[in-house]
């Protein structure tokens, strides 16, 4: 640990594994960048190498190139790879643009991307497939990163940690591995009607399982379709964006995006044009919204906003009305009061409807398919604990994740300074921007970190 490298990247799922692609050919030959990933492939992460053959991407090919720079680089690398049991015959009929492909294969991608670096010029890319266990600034100012044997020292340090977990529920599981043991004809629970309950019902469905699933949240709202290619249209950010009567408003701009939405079905474009176009003004739009309108966003529109951002691919919409409309999912707006043992093993779950009304059911297995909890859940991390102890991390004040300096991703310590050398990109900051859960704006963050640490090719890092 005695000799420190460049620069440290703690996570290597996408964020990580592309901030590492994009620092190779930045910086020369001899330099090291570290990527703790413990998994034994960086790159896939929960989201791209834990999904089953049927999960496809929530996004069409092209807009989910991990290149800034290369709007199309994907479709065009998903063009040219050969017909296997990862594109279906119906998928690659379609243009490689608009396809959505399988969540297995862009794990092939960014692999890909990994290896085709490693083999150019630059500096090395170190894969040490260890977790992380505790990061310390040491007296010298370095990073001392702990991995059991596997530790290094880093000039730079980079939180690339993903995604936080669901907050835990008693006696539920989490992941796609709990439903393995599932007998086909169990009823089940799927807490959660997002993006996460929609993989659990594919992957129900793909073990041929018969028995009924009830899907509970507080809404009782499925997620909604993309449209096949949608038009690019025109709609107006200058007023909130260039000219605004400040402060901003979430009511002011919840009635602006409803009034855009009937001007666009009303000239016979969809709302989810409307939704595409607001997209690169999102995070803009974020900042200019004060403290409290985003408290207000969170408590009152949160829920909303996600049903109509966070879409799920038309034909993956189409099997879950079927599964809906045949009766074995039955939907339930409601939240679990509680949930206990049941008889022959089984769980007895106790539901609030929106009404009032309380319902038990009886089920075998109860699944959390939650949103991410964030929030203290990174001060319990093993990479965050020890900076938030030492006063050199600290959570925004939303409580998202961790805090960042405004319009950067220097992460802030107690007192609200950024901490040269310190760095925390994609989910696990989202504070301070709102939408970067998603490729687009993960790699153009990425991108501009990258340039930051190594502002010409081949050049030592910044802080």
């Amino acid at each position: 640990m005695d000799q420190p490298v460049e620069i440290a990247i703690v996570g290597g799922g996408f964020t990580g594994t592309l901030l590492a692609v994009l620092l190779r050919t930045r910086l020369p030959a001899g330099r090291q960048v570290l990527l703790f990933e413990p998994r034994s492939e960086p790159g896939r992460g929960p989201a791209y190498g834990e999904a089953g053959r049927w999960h496809v991407l929530n996004a069409p090919a092209g807009g989910m190139s991990a290149l800034a720079t290369e709007p199309d680089h994907f479709a065009r690398w998903l063009a040219a790879q050969p017909p296997d049991a990862l594109c279906p015959a119906e998928a690659r009929d379609k243009p490689a643009a608009r396809r959505f492909a399988p969540r297995q294969l862009y794990g092939r991608y960014m692999l890909s991307l990994l290896e085709e670096a490693r083999r150019g010029p630059g500096a090395e890319i170190r894969h040490v497939p260890r977790a992380v266990s505790a990061i310390r600034r040491d007296a010298e100012g370095l990073w001392r990163i702990e991995a059991g044997t596997a530790g290094c020292r880093a000039h730079v340090c980079v939180l690339a940690l993903g995604n936080a977990p669901a907050k835990p529920v008693e006696g539920a599981r989490q992941g796609l591995s709990g439903l393995h043991d599932l007998p086909p004809e169990d009823a089940v629970l799927l807490l959660g009607s997002g993006l996460t309950m929609v993989d659990h019902l594919l992957a129900l469905r793909a073990q041929g399982h018969r028995g009924p699933v009830h899907v509970v949240s507080r809404h009782g709202w499925l997620p909604l379709p993309h449209v096949a290619a949608p038009p690019a249209i025109p709609v107006d950010t200058a007023w909130c964006l260039t000219r605004p009567p400040r402060p901003l408003t979430v009511l002011g701009l919840s009635r602006w995006l409803r009034r855009e939405a009937a001007r666009a079905q009303a000239a016979g474009q969809p709302w989810q044009a409307v939704m595409d176009a607001v997209r690169p003004q999102v995070q803009a739009l974020w900042r200019g919204l004060p403290l409290a309108e985003r408290r207000r966003f969170l408590r009152h529109a949160r829920t909303a906003w996600s049903l109509h951002r966070h879409r799920i691919a038309p034909e993956i919409f189409a099997v879950v009305g079927e599964m809906v409309e045949s009766g074995q999912v039955a939907v339930h707006a409601a939240r679990l009061e509680s949930c206990a043992a049941g008889p022959g093993g089984g769980l007895r779950a106790m539901l609030r409807h929106r009404d009032g009304r309380r319902e038990e059911r009886t089920v075998a297995r109860l699944q959390l398919c939650t949103g991410p909890a964030g929030g203290r859940h990174w001060l319990r991390h093993p990479a965050v604990a020890g900076l938030a102890s030492a006063g050199l991390a600290r959570l925004d004040p939303l409580e998202l994740g961790l805090d960042t300096a405004p319009g950067s991703d220097a992460v802030l310590d107690r007192g609200g300074e950024p901490v040269p050398g310190l760095h925390a990109i994609g989910p696990c900051a989202p504070g301070g921007l709102w939408e970067i859960t998603a490729v687009a704006e993960i790699r153009r963050q990425v991108a501009d970190l990258a340039e930051r640490l190594a502002p010409s090719p081949c050049s030592p890092p910044a802080a």
